[in-house]
């Protein structure tokens, strides 16, 4: 298999959003790992996703669980669940861009999520324990494309 393309996703200026692009940016040098976008937009996504590469999109959650929590989960992309991933403030976040670019004929190699539970969306900085779970987050993506 082709080695990964890891994508931040995420705002960094809405406070937790940034973890996206703090994960992606600690990944570039991972074994397994062929390039970094690290501040994507749920819209680049539909362009990546055609690529028919193995990705990993890291981004912040909604799920309702302790913040900082890291999750990984790799969706069915033929009858793809909602996932809450992200809180675009454009209503447009990561399971829409996905099913999009599904719908527009894009097959990706493999798609897998790392979640980090957020906090918070405003403010300048992430909160300590989503800052906190960045090293996490980044051993997940090394579990994830170590494992392909």
């Amino acid at each position: 298999m082709a080695d990964w393309i890891v994508v931040g996703l995420g705002n960094p200026m809405r406070g937790d959003d940034a973890v996206g692009a703090a994960v992606a940016a600690r990944t570039r040098d991972l074994p397994g790992v062929e390039r970094v976008v690290e501040h994507a937009d749920p819209l680049d996504l539909v362009d990546l996703l055609h690529e028919a590469r193995p990705l990993v999109l890291v981004d912040a959650t909604l799920g309702g669980g302790d913040p900082g929590a890291v999750t990984v989960w790799e969706p069915n992309t033929r009858g793809l669940p909602r996932p809450r991933v992200g809180a675009s403030s454009h209503g447009f976040g990561a399971e829409t861009a996905v099913e999009l670019a599904m719908a527009l004929g894009a097959r990706p190699g493999r798609l897998v999520f790392v979640g980090v539970e957020a906090e918070r969306f405003d403010g300048d900085g992430m909160s300590p324990a989503v800052a906190g779970a960045v090293e996490v987050a980044v051993a997940a993506v090394a579990g994830v494309v170590g494992n392909a």
